[in-house]
């Protein structure tokens, strides 16, 4: 008896988790706002200047053109115009005659929602200060 009840069971969870999900889906789609743009600072805080900076909107920086007119030196400072969620990537050398390394944020920015917030790079990571 208990086996022949199992597939009805499975059939009205799995309807029940059809239905949950569905409803969730579709209610949270209108409310989604639009990302924000605004300004992002960008402050170097390395060893070394920061030849090149690329903001991008998927994890891949190739198709993303360099911000900088010159090299950002070490603790200058560069406005640039940001959306909410872009990846940022900055190209600096570990020593002087190295190969530029890239180093990329390991998300999209999500949490800049304005104005204020600046980026700081350092030479081996990322710290975001909120305004």
């Amino acid at each position: 008896m208990y086996f022949g009840r199992y597939p009805l069971f499975i059939a009205v969870i799995s309807i029940l988790v059809l239905a949950i999900t569905g409803s969730t889906g579709c209610a949270a789609g209108p409310d989604k706002q639009p990302p924000v743009e605004t300004t992002l600072t960008i402050w170097n805080r390395t060893q070394t200047e920061i030849e090149e900076l690329r903001i991008h909107n998927k994890k891949s920086y190739s198709d993303a053109e360099n911000l900088l007119a010159q090299p950002l030196a070490v603790e200058a400072t560069v406005e640039v115009d940001f959306i909410e969620g872009q990846f940022v990537t900055v190209f600096r050398r570990r020593v002087e005659n190295d190969d530029p390394t890239a180093f990329t944020t390991e998300h999209g920015l999500d949490e800049v929602k304005g104005d204020g917030y600046t980026l700081i790079i350092f030479d081996q990571s990322f710290r975001l200060m909120q305004p």
